[in-house]
């Protein structure tokens, strides 16, 4: 039910318990069924269970995809007058392939579709002369966001805190990748251009796609894995429908796949309650 915040769970004989606060009026209150199904994002789920069992030890995985960003620039297009004439369209996902590793997918943006105030922040031009060199230039300028499969990347970890919050404790891999370069490389043919010193690295979790704390087996044997239906580990009626289960991430984008995932995960927990 929309309005109320969950914090955790307690499994019974007759089902599951869920404790949540109300967020209209502040009051605790409990609801009971049959059977649980968590699908609150990979970061509250995993609080939630963690929360139910009172763990404040355990540090669990927490895998998402590495990311680059490249700025770009098409000269031929500076002078613009109309965003429309602009030969990119907005935007065009490209697949690098690798051999025998999953493959990179890159997204490439013109300016208007992200924020613009990252890039006048960073332009050395006095505030007089800023708005005429943006609109000259605004046309021919692009960017292109990275997207690695998990593995390219040590996963971050994670844990409960005492005072409910997670701790998130992550490592970057640094250094200039050979696929930038293969992509630089070939943006060229489109005349975007750019340098390998000009990457930028976000830091780990900006990516936004969360998955792995409490991954999918066939036999799980671990207290924080679940089976192939999302029944977590050592619980009887609490299932994992979300990104939390996922234990590999490819570069982007798993939405869909998430969606089907929980979508059999509801079908079977159907059949099953009859």
């Amino acid at each position: 039910m929309p309005g109320f915040l969950v914090s955790h769970f307690i499994e019974n004989e007759k089902g599951v318990e869920v404790f949540t606060k109300n967020l209209s009026t502040n009051n605790y209150e409990t609801f009971n069924g049959r059977n649980l199904i968590l699908a609150m994002g990979t970061l509250n789920t995993t609080r939630c269970v963690l929360a139910s069992l009172k763990d404040y030890e355990t540090e669990l995985p927490l895998v998402d995809n590495p990311i680059a960003m490249i700025p770009l620039i098409n000269p031929f297009l500076f002078g613009m007058a109309n965003r429309d004439k602009n030969i990119m369209g907005g935007l065009m996902n490209l697949i690098l392939e690798r051999n025998e590793q999953l493959p990179i997918q890159a997204s490439l943006y013109n300016v208007g579709n992200i924020l613009l105030s990252d890039l006048i922040m960073s332009l050395p031009l006095s505030a007089e002369v800023l708005p005429s060199a943006i609109r000259k230039i605004i046309t021919g300028l692009f960017v292109a966001q990275v997207f690695y499969p998990q593995d390219c990347q040590p996963p971050s970890r994670l844990k409960l805190r005492r005072d409910g919050s997670l701790e998130i404790n992550s490592q970057q891999k640094p250094g200039i990748t050979q696929e930038e370069r293969k992509l630089i490389k070939l943006l060229r043919e489109l005349n975007l251009f750019s340098h390998p010193m000009l990457i930028q690295r976000p830091n780990p979790g900006n990516a936004i796609h969360y998955a792995g704390t409490i991954p999918m087996r066939q036999q799980p044997d671990k207290k924080y894995e679940c089976d192939a239906n999302g029944l977590l580990n050592h619980f009887k009626k609490v299932y994992l429908a979300d990104a939390s289960l996922f234990p590999e991430l490819p570069a982007k984008n798993h939405t869909f796949t998430l969606m089907a995932n929980a979508m059999r995960i509801a079908e079977q927990l159907k059949k099953k309650m009859g």
